[in-house]
């Protein structure tokens, strides 16, 4: 039942390919016009509707995570500010809290603060209030910079004693980890130098770029005894893009590299028979489907991101593939046409052709593009994009072909007959061109025999099986298999006389009534043993006898010209796949090492997989050279202590209930108490606490327990004059006429963590922490978006290998006709993918949304390249063994694979030239 409907659905397609073939070829140019028309329409998308996301907390963390929540929440309430940052460090051993030097920080701190650019678009706490800049000088009560005035005046004891007392009002040490790095303390806690100084203005988000690249390409005064280093909230994205903008260059050697292999691979040393043109018209089919199918995305709202810069390569792949193997199959028609005396027309030529090439690239086609479409639902927003666009793309591609480059090959087999140059049309050779009465198109035959055909490539053209001697033989040993046996026909050679290469049309079709390996039988072991298969040796199928040519017609069929060998050469890789590497592999000495080798990868793989880490190092997406490479480093070595995490209130409480203000204290008490928290920095609801109790207006109405005013109004008036007197109107969100305290924040300071485990933990306590209050109150920091990625980038690297994994179950058995064909073509791409992580593992790669999405692109190459191989593999009729289906499967379809990827590999190389890490770790 099975075999009986997979080689129903095969003749219906080689049927509607056949026909959809000879419509193309006959109007070639209709053709064309049409497909340029309709597909370019969807070029307009980049006009109207491109719109790019460079977000990457939009990109690499899924959008409904709690962070993200969190997020919106404080943009809704809270203006946000983002950040233009000073780090300063001195050699070891010194202190840049010398006098001189905070001289020189001050000029450095003044020359930005008092700029028109960040006095025009910096944060502040209301329209008349200074500007917001943190640094040592704004201890001392102002971000002015007259406020290091009053540090300055100090003599250097003096100051390092001032900033240790201001240390320990906030709280301790934490307080002035993220201000003051390298900080060398005596015994008693005092601080006696500190080697780095950070300076933070902010800024509001709708700041335009130009602000922060002139704070990041302003000049260092002259004359510092220190290193200045600089980096702001998107500077990351702006080196991002400064990569991708230095990568266009390498990226089009890599396209002109591509371009220039295609039309060496279907190129001939022949002015005739070499298809440079049709090179050129592959690569333009594929930049086609590319362009129209991005379009066809930014039309539907998808926006492009970067990393669909890397579908370039694998679009490219499967592009050139497709037409590799397109072009393949014209010429194994034409090679089989001149084996048996017929000279089709270039219609039929392409028509034979694509009736089975079709089946090939529509099997792969179709694979990958579920697998993509099942992909796009990732909860990752940019793999769900690569998906999407890669989805559409190969859909496009198919489509184009099929009809665009199909109406290509139509044309250059038209010029081949009419014996015109390749690279010069309007040129010819007359001794070369074909008489167009002189075709022999079996059309009324194949219509009346209702079914155009199983098998590929040469298949089609194949002569009738005869019986032959070594069948006979083969017959006698199993004379129920006799009737199935068949020599398998050599190329006539040159000096053979026009009636011995005539076919004999005596004997019946043989009927291909099962496809299956099972009807393999004993005697076509012995015919193969007889006889090879090779593109220039083509088995026997099921097709009806096609007529021969008389001599004199055969004898015109084989006038001699200048490119007569190039017309009969397989080519240099297909005769290497015959004649060393398909007796290599299929040795049984080679096969068994080639397992054990396998298999050592495997455990090896395995064994990686669980071994590699995830992790986003943002090291690897700026260029080597980068600025921000000095400032990641300066960052991590003095001010890896800690970092401010903020907790916010987002639903309602009566917080002036002393009850419900014990459980805010007692929140605020366990997360001090957490490993994973340092200490305060400087959170409010204690200095509220010291503020009412020594002010005349509230000191008589406290809560002996808490020490908070009571009743109602006496705690939010007090409150009120609170935030007035210490200007926290961003911390402290009264409602109208101070009746309720709409939300809140306060900060604590958190262990820096260089491990992604320790990161999800941090958070996750933190969390813990806060929903076993039950007081609504959350924690934040904007690394928490990109940790939250790796709650889902594991499950994530799952699902979108069983998804992939579902695709191939559901497509390959039904196109290449048997389920164990289609488990091995599944468990080649599980192999492929698994020993990627041994890849990763030994590169020191770690598992991120970036690494999983070129673990989506290796499954669309592992699908398509094994996905070929496989269908070739089962194309043949049932009566042929395994040795002959793997020699044909490596001889017809192994040079297409082989280009495909070779010309995918030749695009990627020069981007290892890239100063972007991250594309050099992608490769």
């Amino acid at each position: 039942m099975f075999f009986r409907f997979t080689r129903a659905v095969e003749r219906k397609l080689a049927a509607g390919f056949y026909g959809l073939g000879r419509r193309v070829a006959t109007r070639p140019c209709a053709t064309l016009a049409a497909a340029v028309i309709f597909f370019g329409i969807f070029i307009v998308g980049w006009i109207t509707s491109f719109e790019f996301e460079s977000d990457g907390a939009k990109l690499y963390a899924p959008p409904d995570s709690r962070a993200q929540d969190i997020k919106a929440y404080i943009e809704a309430n809270y203006r946000q500010p983002e950040r233009m940052m000073y780090l300063l460090y001195v050699p070891a051993g010194q202190s840049i809290l010398t006098t001189a030097r905070l001289q020189a920080v001050r000029r450095l701190y003044t020359a930005t603060y008092e700029s028109g650019s960040f006095q025009a678009t910096c944060s502040r706490a209301s329209p008349s209030a200074p500007c917001d800049a943190i640094s040592v000088g704004s201890l001392f009560g102002s971000p002015l910079p007259s406020a290091y005035d009053a540090l300055l005046a100090l003599s250097e004891p003096a100051r390092l004693a001032r900033l240790t007392s201001i240390e320990q009002s906030l709280g301790g040490a934490p307080a002035l980890s993220t201000l003051l790095g390298g900080v060398v303390r005596a015994a008693n806690g005092t601080i006696l130098s500190a080697r780095a100084l950070k300076i933070t203005y902010a800024v509001y988000e709708s700041t335009p770029d130009a602000t922060f690249k002139t704070f990041i390409n302003a000049p260092t005064p002259a004359g510092l005894d220190f290193v200045v280093t600089r980096r702001t909230d998107r500077s990351v994205s702006f080196e991002v893009e400064s990569a991708v903008s230095g990568d266009i260059v390498l990226v089009a050697v890599g396209i002109f590299l591509m371009i220039a292999f295609t039309l060496l691979a279907l190129g001939k040393l022949s002015k005739i028979r070499s298809r440079g043109l049709l090179g050129l018209a592959a690569v333009f089919n594929v930049i086609l489907s590319m362009v129209s199918g991005f379009g066809a995305c930014l039309l539907l709202g998808i926006k492009y991101a970067t990393i669909n810069n890397m579908l370039i390569f694998l679009l490219a792949g499967i592009g050139v593939d497709d037409a590799f193997i397109l072009v393949g199959a014209v010429d194994d028609v034409r090679r089989a046409a001149q084996v048996r005396g017929i000279r089709l027309s270039p219609t039929e030529r392409v028509a034979r052709a694509l009736r089975t090439a079709g089946i090939t690239i529509t099997t792969t086609s179709l694979t990958d593009l579920l697998a993509f479409a099942l992909g796009s639902i990732s909860p990752i927003p940019a793999i769900s994009i690569f998906c999407s666009y890669a989805c559409v793309a190969i859909a496009f591609d198919w489509v184009l072909q099929i009809t665009f480059f199909v109406a290509c090959i139509a044309l250059d087999e038209r010029r081949i007959d009419a014996g015109r140059w390749d690279w010069c049309p309007c040129a010819r050779t007359p001794s070369a061109q074909v008489a167009h009465d002189g075709y022999n198109d079996p059309v009324d035959e194949l219509a009346a025999h209702g079914d155009p055909g199983i098998g590929m490539h040469s298949l089609a053209l194949s002569e009738q099986q005869e019986s032959t001697s070594s069948s006979s033989s083969s017959s006698s040993s199993s004379p129920s298999s006799s009737s199935s046996s068949s020599s398998l026909p050599r190329p006539p050679s040159s000096s053979s006389s026009s009636a011995g290469k005539q076919q004999q049309e005596s004997s019946p079709p043989v009927s291909s009534s099962d496809d299956s390996p099972a009807a393999s039988s004993t005697s076509s072991s012995s015919a193969s043993a007889s006889s090879g298969i090779s593109p220039l040796n083509p088995p026997a199928t099921g097709l009806s006898p096609l007529p021969s040519l008389p001599a004199t017609d055969k004898a015109e069929f084989d006038h001699a010209s200048d490119d007569s060998s190039a017309a009969d050469d397989p080519g240099l890789i297909s005769k290497f796949m015959d004649r060393v590497y398909t007796p290599a592999i299929t040795s049984r000495t080679i096969g068994v090492a080639i397992l054990l080798i396998f298999l050592g990868w495997f455990i090896f793989s395995v064994f990686a997989a669980t071994q590699v880490k995830e992790g986003l190092d943002f090291r690897l997406l700026v260029p080597d050279g980068s600025y921000m490479l000095e400032a990641f480093d300066a960052d991590e070595a003095f001010f890896a202590d800690g970092f401010r995490v903020e907790f916010y209130a987002t639903e309602p409480r009566p917080w002036h209930d002393p009850s419900v203000w014990r459980q805010l204290m007692a929140l605020r008490a366990s997360l001090l108490a957490s490993p994973w928290i340092l200490g305060d920095y400087g959170s409010w609801m204690p200095r509220f606490e010291a503020f009412a109790a020594s002010s005349p207006l509230y000191s008589g109405s406290l809560d002996p327990a808490t020490g908070i005013p009571i009743p109602q109004g006496a705690f939010y008036a007090a409150l009120a004059d609170f935030v007035d007197t210490n200007s926290l109107e961003r911390d402290i969100l009264l409602t109208t006429n101070n009746a309720s305290l709409h939300s809140f924040r306060f900060a604590l300071t958190a262990r820096s963590v260089f491990d992604t485990a320790d990161d999800k933990a941090s958070m996750r306590a933190m969390r813990r922490a806060c929903d076993d209050a039950s007081l609504g109150i959350l924690p934040y920091h904007p690394r928490h978006i990109f940790t939250e990625q790796y709650e889902v980038v594991v499950p994530g690297v799952v699902l979108n290998l069983i998804l992939a994994a579902v695709a191939v179950a559901i497509v390959l058995p039904i196109m290449v006709k048997h389920p164990i064909t289609a488990a091995v073509v599944l468990v080649m791409v599980g192999l492929v993918d698994i020993g990627l992580f041994a890849v990763m593992y030994i590169a020191d790669i770690q598992v991120n949304s970036v690494s999983l999405i070129n673990l989506v692109v290796s499954i669309g190459a592992a699908v398509d390249y094994s996905a070929h191989v496989g269908h070739a593999f089962m194309v043949l009729p049932g009566n042929v063994d395994r040795l002959q289906r793997t020699t044909f499967a490596l001889t017809h379809i192994g040079k297409s694979v082989f280009f495909g990827a070779v010309s995918s590999i030749i695009g990627i190389l020069p981007l290892a030239l890239s100063n972007d890490d991250d594309n050099d770790d992608n490769e």
